[in-house]
């Protein structure tokens, strides 16, 4: 999103060097207009679809978490004009997924909303609560949601963080649990384990993938990177990979990838290249 609130899709395969740019690379969407004063400085942390946006663009529809209460927004691609702005109740969200034909919203309560779009979209009948709060430890908790691409099935990943000697120190996991939804219980189940898939977490873009299928994946672990969480940090350095079965953490800083992280100045993202964008 530039200064303007105009918010654009981009391919990162497109900006490759010696690459050329293919066709519709770039996807300009209509301004997200700030609601509040607040708005204007901390907009957009997360954004997902319903479709690809180059090959079922009339399928398409685009939600971001948005602003300073990080609430909802979304917007038809090839329909609407404006963003549609989601205000029922719905704040405080962590993290937003599409999953068979709905999106599912996670809030800092462990309240697990969902909703599907339609054309007549009313919040207040739309909008449903699949899953309640449940009491757990206090700590500083970002929750991501996942789904398990081979199962259909939603997993939240509770990520607990600390912050050494004082709030500008830096940033590190502490715990990791996974839990899946009994969508007819309206509950949240603990698991240990993933059935041989691996999840990658980060910033506006949680995945997982059949470890089996990449090389050098290690299966039933978490991949994470340091996410945004408004806590000033000087560099990103909270990354690592977690076993869910052992419940332990596995040493990576003498990996490339931790040299590269390490390197730089940016929050990195994960991306798997099959999107069409």
């Amino acid at each position: 999103m530039d200064e303007n609130f105009i918010v654009t899709l981009i391919n990162p395969f497109s900006r490759v060097k010696g690459r050329r740019a293919k066709e519709n690379s770039v996807i300009t969407l209509p301004a997200l207009e700030p609601r509040n004063e607040l708005d204007s400085e901390i907009h957009v942390f997360r954004a997902t679809s319903s479709a690809d946006p180059i090959s079922n663009a009339k399928d398409c529809t685009v939600a971001v978490i948005y602003g300073y209460l990080t609430q909802l927004a979304f917007i038809r691609l090839h329909k609407d004009t404006t963003w549609t702005f989601i205000y029922a109740g719905t704040r405080n969200v962590q993290d937003l997924v599409y999953v068979e034909d709905r999106f599912f919203a996670i809030n800092d309560l462990n309240q697990l909303e969902s909703f599907a779009v339609t054309p007549q979209f009313n919040p207040k009948e739309e909008i449903t609560v699949v899953a309640e709060y449940f009491e757990q430890e206090a700590a500083v908790i970002k929750r991501y949601l996942v789904e398990l691409s081979d199962r259909k099935e939603l997993i939240m990943v509770q990520r607990y963080t600390a912050n050494r000697h004082n709030i500008h120190g830096k940033r590190f996991t502490t715990k990791i649990e996974l839990y899946k939804l009994d969508a007819d219980k309206y509950k949240w189940t603990k698991i240990n384990s993933l059935g041989g898939a691996a999840i990658f977490l980060g910033e506006n873009s949680s995945i997982s993938l059949l470890a089996s299928e990449v090389l050098g994946c290690l299966p039933d672990c978490i991949y994470f990177v340091h996410d945004y969480n408004r806590v000033p940090c000087k560099r990103p350095r909270d990354f690592g990979l977690y076993n869910v079965k052992t419940e332990k953490f596995l040493p990576i800083d003498d990996t490339q990838a931790a040299t590269l992280i390490k390197m730089s100045n940016q929050t990195p993202i994960w991306i798997v290249p099959n999107i069409k964008l």
